[in-house]
């Protein structure tokens, strides 16, 4: 196993100690990473999760972004291919426009089991790794990879084979962590490093792909939605063990309602930075990226 890598850092914030209790929270009772890739990420989801993809802000704000960032490829005439590496549940892939030939993978096979619970249309789900890719060279449009390659012991690997699968000019939306890394991230939730905006430049550069636009991850937002999810998470887990079960807090009848409201006021806070800003934020770890032609 590759040792873990520390991301250089002045110290943590109030905030990372904050988005810490929350993933202590999130992932309280599930199975810790002992460096084994095939029993670990068959419990990394579960069915709340589907519920997380529809109702959780951070996840929208997601999806729009990408769709935002796609815009272009899918006006191209055709069908253009798209392939979400690592798509978890599958509400990004299910988002993408029909017109597209919509292909979702996953390294587990609980994931992919819980992607083909929801509406598949025209979708193509593949079990796979993202270091070999089961697509043949310069064969799609775009590829979506996020909060992936952070798992992988050999990120430069899986990089270059989203590289090889990509047509020239073809575009690839990705994101990685870039908050302070604490050691029990590796235990939780597998990571092996995060990153700053300069070494994801950097891999993307080595592996034949530009930037060629800075994605703004609405950090004010994230940041602020952290205090009213571990709280509201905290009030779910704590009426679970007291027999009130509910698969989430998103649909429990009164913590869901007030998630849904600090959602909405929280969404009328979304900014979209300058390019030249987050250019210069070397936490700016969520981009697209094209291929060389």
């Amino acid at each position: 196993m590759h040792s873990r890598e520390l991301m250089q850092h002045p110290g943590p914030t109030v905030h990372d100690y904050v988005t810490r209790a929350g993933l202590h929270l999130a992932k309280m009772g599930r199975r810790k990473y002992g460096g084994d890739h095939s029993t670990f990420y068959e419990s990394f989801f579960t069915e709340k999760h589907l519920h997380q993809a529809m109702y959780d802000l951070r996840h929208r704000l997601r999806r729009e972004a990408v769709l935002t960032a796609l815009a272009d490829i899918f006006e191209k005439p055709g069908n253009p291919v798209v392939l979400d590496v690592g798509c978890g549940v599958g509400d990004i892939i299910r988002a993408l426009p029909w017109r597209c030939y919509r292909l979702g993978m996953t390294y587990s096979e609980a994931d992919l089991r819980l992607a083909q619970l929801g509406e598949k249309g025209d979708i193509h789900f593949v079990r796979a790794a993202a270091e070999a890719l089961p697509f043949v060279t310069d064969s799609v449009d775009a590829i979506v990879c996020l909060e992936v390659i952070e798992h992988l012991p050999d990120d430069r690997s899986a990089i270059r084979e989203l590289t090889r699968v990509l047509k020239p000019g073809g575009r690839l939306i990705i994101s990685v962590p870039s908050h302070y890394y604490f050691a029990d991230y590796f235990d939780l939730i597998g990571h092996y490093r995060h990153y700053s905006r300069g070494q994801l430049v950097q891999l993307l550069i080595e592996a034949d792909l530009r930037v060629v636009k800075y994605i703004d991850p609405q950090s004010r937002i994230n940041s602020l939605h952290y205090y009213p999810y571990v709280i509201l998470e905290g009030l779910h887990q704590i009426l679970n063990r007291c027999g009130v079960r509910e698969d989430s807090m998103y649909v429990r009848s009164l913590v869901g309602s007030l998630y849904s409201q600090c959602a909405t006021l929280l969404e009328r806070m979304k900014t979209d930075r300058p390019q030249m800003v987050l250019a210069s934020d070397e936490r700016s770890t969520f981009l697209a990226a094209e291929k060389w032609t």
